[in-house]
């Protein structure tokens, strides 16, 4: 959405070998209910465009938007549920770059599990 400025994730959580290959069975979840953490694309890094449009997005004022959904007991996928604004935190690691976002607003309780 570059004419918006935004850029929107899409993100299923508890992700199967079934249903997603390795390369994409990335290591996404919640730390707590202010706070997610996210695996990029296996492309991106600090050094390129892919991953610099998210750790520079105070200065680009690009909007990262997080949407999120999980599988059902039954295999199912659930709607996507939007949860906002995320605001770049820290990350580590490229191919995948490793990033927590902070959320705007806390996560609803069923999305963080227990730790």
């Amino acid at each position: 959405m570059s004419e918006c400025n935004a850029t929107l994730l899409f993100v299923t959580l508890n992700k199967s070998d079934k249903d997603f290959s390795p390369s994409t069975q990335y290591n996404d979840y919640f730390i707590n209910e202010h706070y997610f953490h996210w695996q990029s694309q296996n492309t991106d890094s600090h050094q390129n465009n892919g991953g610099q449009r998210y750790t520079k997005q105070a200065d680009t004022q690009n909007k990262i938007i997080l949407f999120v959904r999980e599988k059902d007991g039954y295999g199912n996928t659930c709607p996507f549920h939007c949860f906002g604004l995320v605001e770049y935190m820290s990350s580590h690691d490229d191919f995948p770059m490793n990033i927590t976002w902070k959320l705007q607003q806390p996560a609803m309780a069923q999305y963080v599990k227990a730790i």
